[in-house]
């Protein structure tokens, strides 16, 4: 089968002739790659992630961002529900001691 180059929004009498006359004949394919050599190429410049020690480290650190990111954020809204809590608690201890002791607790448990 042999291309038939055509304009398809424009196809003439003959042009819509050769087509049905090729596509009512079928005939085996050829085989091979269809790569045919021509004398140059075409070759794209390296980025940032080929390059020899700073593509891995470039890599990596985009890896862990996001985990890192989402470990402070953890870390930060954690923290902030804690002094909320700690902020409240006096209220409910009738003594400072009995708040030192239940602070100290917990501080115990933190460090663990």
């Amino acid at each position: 089968m042999d291309a038939i180059p055509v304009d398809a929004r424009r196809l003439s009498e003959v042009e819509r002739q050769r087509i049905h006359l090729e596509v009512a004949s079928p005939r085996v394919l050829k085989t091979g790659n269809g790569i045919s050599p021509v004398g140059w190429k075409i070759e794209p410049k390296p980025g940032l992630f080929e390059r020899r020690i700073l593509g891995p480290v470039f890599a990596c650190q985009l890896l862990l961002r996001q985990a890192i990111a989402a470990v402070l954020f953890v870390l930060i809204l954690a923290w902030g529900r804690l002094v909320s809590c700690l902020v409240q608690v006096p209220s409910v201890f009738k003594t400072e001691f009995q708040f030192l002791v239940v602070l100290s607790a917990v501080a115990a448990h933190l460090r663990r």
